[in-house]
């Protein structure tokens, strides 16, 4: 980082004020993102110096320590006289029905549930009017499911069975992120509705940020 972008963001730091800035990697480039209001008659100076440190260091860092994603915020702190940057990648992918999809996770304890509850006979029952409204990540804070757009009353014994097959079954699934130096690695899987299941890698990267003359 250049020495008067650095000397600028301890200064801001020394006086009690955050500074946090947001990277949009794409095929052309990557857009910078600021709070205006967070920065005032300094915003020009950020902006050009952050967008000018992505190109020149920060881009080139991540990639050699395979740290990659579509959304990158960096917060800065101090530590004594040292700065320091918390850097959280998102990288979203959606799998779709080639790679992964929703039949993979319609068990035969779920079908056996909903032919008994719809009362349907095996003739008529259809597999692909199950739908799933689903948020993963270690834990299910969403869990639900759908059949020809009526959803289903489960009991507590009936949610539990189903949540851990299907915990079983999506905890193989990885995302886009990988490498040895990432401090924190967290997957989310959602599924609204239909096919498609988006797949989050959040992966944070704390590092100390050294001055360039």
């Amino acid at each position: 980082m250049n020495l008067e972008l650095f000397n600028k963001i301890k200064s801001y730091l020394e006086r009690g004020k955050s500074v946090e800035v947001s990277f949009y990697p794409h095929h052309k480039g990557c857009d910078t993102f600021l709070d205006k209001n967070s920065y005032k008659s300094n915003y020009i100076f950020f902006y050009d110096h952050f967008s000018h440190w992505w190109c020149e260091d920060l881009s080139d860092m991540l990639i050699s320590k395979e740290l990659y994603g579509d959304g990158i915020d960096v917060q800065f702190e101090l530590k004594d006289t040292s700065l320091f940057a918390n850097v959280v990648l998102d990288c979203s992918i959606i799998y779709v029905d080639f790679q992964h999809n929703k039949r993979e996770i319609v068990t035969p304890f779920l079908v056996s549930i909903l032919i008994n509850k719809l009362k349907l006979s095996e003739a008529n029952f259809d597999e692909e009017l199950i739908e799933f409204n689903i948020n993963y990540n270690g834990s299910f804070s969403i869990f639900e499911i759908f059949y020809d757009n009526q959803k289903i009353k489960l009991i507590k014994s009936e949610i539990e069975i189903l949540k851990t097959e299907i915990s079983i079954i999506i905890d193989v699934w990885t995302g886009l992120s990988f490498g040895e130096n990432k401090i924190d690695h967290d997957l989310k899987i959602s599924i609204c509705p239909y096919d498609e299941f988006t797949i989050t890698d959040t992966v944070t990267h704390f590092f100390k940020v050294e001055p360039k003359e």
